[in-house]
């Protein structure tokens, strides 16, 4: 799996100009937002992928007086579902002949 990345453009006209903070929801799914660049960050792990997306609250408040104003946005993020295949012997394995009673071992190494 990918991580995925991004910072939105997010901008505040009031002046002066106050500090941002930013947050996110859900936060059970292993994405993070930073609080101070927004940068968004989510490594899914195997077993997240499925057809429907995710669906994510970005959150941006200001600090300001008067109080405090947020604003939120929705996005999406799709995961496809991993591709488990099945390993590829790159080796053949020929026939083996052993007497009964006696040990037959050979070995792997990946």
């Amino acid at each position: 799996m990918e991580t995925l990345t991004f910072t939105p453009e997010v901008v505040d006209p009031d002046l002066p100009a106050q500090t941002l903070t930013f947050t996110l929801s859900p936060t059970d799914l292993g994405a993070t937002v930073d609080a101070v660049s927004g940068e968004f960050s989510w490594r899914p792990v195997l077993g997240q992928g499925r057809d429907d997306p995710y669906v994510f609250t970005y959150t941006a408040c200001d600090d300001g007086a008067p109080p405090i104003k947020c604003y939120s946005r929705d996005f999406n993020v799709l995961v496809n579902v991993a591709a488990n295949t099945a390993p590829i012997f790159t080796y053949p394995i020929e026939d083996k002949t052993v007497n009964e009673l006696e040990a037959l071992a050979f070995f792997f190494s990946c």
